[in-house]
C-alpha cells in the first residue's frame, strides 16, 4: 500500500515553520525589511520553489540592492550562507543545529571548525541548565554562558551547578545574575564541586544566623553587604556565640532606631551598652515590644469589629452599599486584564462608580451621627500600624515609647498569670 498526502494547490494553503531561536534571538534586532526578506525566502524554499531576489524585491515593494543588503546582514549573523560553485546559492542553516552542533560523528578538523558547542560534555551542560530554567536558552544566554569557561576558567559542571544553585535556591534564572554569582565562586577559588557545597552549607548557616539577629533588632528586610561584613566579622573576628550577639540586640529596647553599626560598638566595647540598658532601663527585650505591638494591634482590630457590627445593625444599608464596593471592585480587577476594546473607559467608569459608593457612605454614617471612619481600624501610630516596622523595613519613630508602655503592660500580664 502507497500512502500519499494531500498537497495544497495554493501557496497560501502552506505553512510556512520558522525556530523560536530566530524568532527571539535574531528577528527582535533586525531590520524590519531584512526580517521580510528572510520570511519571503524561507516560505519559497519550504515549498520547493525558487525565487530571485528582484522577484523578492517586486513581491515585498524593495529596491533589489535593500534585498541584497538583507542577505549580507543574514550571512554576517551566520544564518545564511551561500553555496555553489557560482556562490549564488543562499543555504538557511539549521540554528538549533548551528548552536549545539548535530551530534554525529566528526573528524578533529572539523570538529574544531564547528566550535566547543559540538562537544558532547558542552551539550550535555546546556541540555542540563535548559533543564534547570525549564525553558530553551536564547543565543545570548547561550554565548554568555560560553564566555564563562574562558573568562573564569570553570567547567561544564559549575555552571550546571551554579543554574541548579540560582533557580532552585534563589529562585533566579537571569544568565547576568548568575554571571555574578559564578565570578563570585571563581574569585574565592571555588572551582570543584565538593568545596562549592563546603562553601554553600557555611553561608546558608550564615544566612540564618544573620536572620536571626535582624529579627532580634526588629527588622525586616536583608541585610546589605556591609551588615554582612560586620556580622562576619563578629563570629570570624570576635569569636562571639550567637547567644553573645543576641545579647547586645537586646540592649537597643530603649534605642529608636538600632543599627548593625551600634550593635558592633556594643560588641567591641561593653560599657556601650551600659549605657545602652540605662537608656531603655535594660527591663524588656525588642522581642517583648513586638509582643506588646501585636496586642496593641489585635486590641483595635476587635474594636473595629464590634463597632461594625453594630453599624450594621443600626444601619442594614451600609452592609449593602460595602457589598456594591466589593462587586464594582472585582469588576474592576476583570477590566484591568480583559481585551475589551472600550478599556479604559469602562475602568475610568467603575473608578467613578466606586468613589460614589464610597462617599454614599461616608454620607450616611455622618447623617446618623457617626464619624465617617468609624469602621475603620483606629491604629495608635498611622505610619507602621501598631507593627513597629516602617515601610523600608526600619524599627518606626514610636518604638522608645512603645518600649515604655511594654514594660506596664508586661508586668500586668505576670500579675495575671499568678
Amino acid at each position: 500500500m502507497k500512502l500519499k498526502q494531500a498537497t495544497a494547490k495554493t501557496h497560501y494553503l502552506y505553512e510556512t515553520g520558522v525556530e523560536n531561536i530566530y524568532i527571539n534571538e535574531y528577528m527582535v534586532t533586525a531590520p524590519g525589511d531584512y526580517v521580510k526578506v528572510y520570511l519571503m525566502a524561507l516560505m519559497y524554499l519550504q515549498m520547493h520553489r525558487e525565487i530571485s531576489d528582484e522577484e523578492l524585491a517586486g513581491l515585498l515593494m524593495l529596491e533589489e540592492y535593500e534585498v541584497k543588503k538583507a542577505w549580507d546582514y543574514w550571512i554576517s549573523l551566520g544564518l545564511v550562507k551561500r553555496t555553489g560553485k557560482d556562490k549564488k546559492t543562499l543555504e538557511f542553516m539549521n540554528l538549533r543545529e548551528m548552536l549545539y552542533g548535530d551530534g554525529s560523528k566528526q573528524d578533529d578538523d572539523s570538529a574544531d571548525k564547528q566550535g566547543p558547542m559540538s562537544d558532547k560534555i558542552i551539550k550535555d551542560m546546556f541540555k542540563s541548565v535548559e533543564k534547570a530554567v525549564a525553558r530553551p536558552l536564547g543565543n545570548s544566554e547561550i554565548m554568555e554562558i560560553n564566555s564563562w569557561l574562558d573568562d573564569f576558567d570553570i567547567t561544564p559542571e559549575m555552571v550546571v551547578y551554579a543554574y541548579t544553585y540560582c533557580c532552585g535556591t534563589l529562585k533566579k534564572d537571569n544568565v547576568k545574575y548568575i554571571a555574578k554569582v559564578v565570578k563570585e565562586w571563581a574569585t574565592k577559588g571555588l572551582t570543584d564541586v565538593a568545596a562549592l557545597d563546603e562553601y554553600l552549607a557555611d553561608m546558608d548557616k550564615r544566612a540564618f544566623l544573620y536572620r536571626r539577629i535582624f529579627k532580634a533588632l526588629g527588622f525586616m528586610r536583608n541585610p546589605t553587604e556591609e551588615e554582612k561584613r560586620i556580622m562576619r566579622a563578629w563570629f570570624d573576628e570576635l569569636d562571639l556565640s550567637i547567644d553573645k550577639i543576641l545579647e547586645a540586640c537586646a540592649k537597643t529596647a530603649g534605642i529608636t532606631n538600632p543599627n548593625i553599626k551600634y550593635i558592633d560598638k556594643v560588641l567591641r566595647d561593653p560599657s556601650k551598652g551600659n549605657s545602652a540598658v540605662a537608656a531603655g532601663n535594660g527591663e524588656i527585650s525588642p522581642g517583648t515590644v513586638f509582643k506588646y505591638y501585636d496586642y496593641l494591634r489585635q486590641k483595635s482590630e476587635r474594636e473595629t469589629k464590634d463597632r461594625r457590627n453594630r453599624i450594621y445593625k443600626s444601619l442594614p444599608q451600609i452592609a449593602k452599599i460595602e457589598k456594591e464596593i466589593r462587586e464594582k471592585n472585582t469588576k474592576l480587577s476583570r477590566l484591568m486584564v480583559s481585551g475589551a476594546v472600550d478599556k479604559s473607559e469602562l475602568i475610568r467608569s467603575t473608578h467613578d462608580e466606586i468613589e460614589n459608593l464610597v462617599a454614599t457612605k461616608a454620607a450616611t454614617l455622618t447623617d446618623n451621627g457617626y464619624p465617617a471612619d468609624y469602621m475603620e481600624v483606629k491604629y495608635i501610630c498611622m505610619i507602621c500600624k501598631d507593627t513597629g516596622i516602617t515601610e523600608n523595613g526600619e524599627r518606626c519613630a514610636c518604638f522608645a515609647e512603645r518600649t515604655e508602655e511594654a514594660k506596664a503592660w508586661q508586668n500586668s500580664q505576670k500579675i495575671k498569670t499568678k
